[in-house]
């Protein structure tokens, strides 16, 4: 063929490509065209109009079948049969999950993290933990706010001490609901707190000492010459001074004197009691009040 006929088949060629030209090429930009599934092949669908499902890709996931693609997971709620109602499928039901409208039940992760690292509390870095989690005791140093605090609601020691109304070693007092503190917390210098209030009585002081009182009536006209008083308790030392005090009845006119006889020792005192008689004072007997201190 002569180079001119070749030129005018080429133009003529040129001139009736695309659909309807009736030409059949062998490869499309360096490739075959195929309905069976082959490597560096373009797909061509069947006489069905739907590609083999040996041409979609492994590893997708479902099931599928020559004709119509199937994805079958009832466990999860999803039904489709096709890719495309798939697809839809799926995305709606990662929009209720979004929005709320469905809860996942169990998921893997959350936020690209497992279970454990929420519960790790190292990973806590914004926000106040509720005080419904807090509980129990936590050997911890204080600081901040707390440190610098002018006071405690109720704070369990102060200085490391606790408090107590019960005397308590290393323990502070604290008043009763009378306001006042258990006698029990007082020092025991010499003995304990004691008294009794009767007529012929006596107190113990927290410091030791000790304050005797009575009175009686004493009849010193005898053959001692005196009359011997014994104290309601004695004195574990000894008696330091004993104070007398005759009584005169308001009708009378008859006057009284009375002397300490001796030393007092720790369980007694002798006293003489005189009255006047006709300008001279005599031996008698009449009521004494005497007061008695020592330790």
């Amino acid at each position: 063929m002569a180079s001119g006929d070749i030129r005018e088949l080429i133009d003529m060629l040129l001139t009736q490509d695309g659909e309807g030209s009736g030409l059949d090429a062998d490869k499309v930009d360096s490739f075959h065209a195929s309905q069976t599934p082959t490597p560096d092949t373009i797909p061509v669908a069947g006489s069905d109009g739907k590609l083999d499902s040996g041409w979609l890709p492994a590893g997708s996931g479902g099931s599928s079948s020559a004709g119509d693609i199937s994805y079958d997971n009832t466990s999860s709620g999803l039904l489709a049969t096709n890719v495309q109602d798939a697809i839809d499928e799926v995305e709606g039901r990662v929009d209720d999950i979004e929005d709320g409208t469905v809860a996942v039940g169990n998921a893997d992760k959350l936020d690209g993290q497992h279970g454990s690292y929420y519960r790790n509390a190292s990973n806590l870095d914004a926000g106040t933990v509720p005080i419904d989690r807090l509980s129990g005791t936590y050997n911890i140093d204080i600081s901040g706010n707390a440190a610098t605090a002018d006071s405690a609601t109720n704070a369990d020691k102060v200085d490391n001490f606790d408090a107590s109304q019960t005397p308590t070693a290393n323990t502070i007092p604290v008043a009763g609901s009378d306001g006042k503190l258990d006698s029990g917390w007082l020092p025991e210098s010499g003995g304990d707190w004691e008294q009794n209030f009767s007529s012929n009585g006596y107190t113990k002081l927290p410091n030791g000492l000790i304050i005797q009182w009575g009175h009686g009536v004493y009849d010193s006209d005898n053959e001692n010459g005196y009359a011997t008083v014994t104290f309601p308790i004695q004195f574990p030392s000894g008696c330091f001074s004993v104070s007398l005090t005759p009584r005169r009845n308001l009708s009378g006119s008859q006057i009284y004197t009375v002397e300490l006889v001796g030393t007092p020792d720790s369980s007694s005192f002798n006293l003489a009691l005189y009255s006047e008689a006709s300008g001279s004072f005599a031996l008698d007997a009449g009521v004494v009040y005497w007061i008695a201190v020592g330790c």
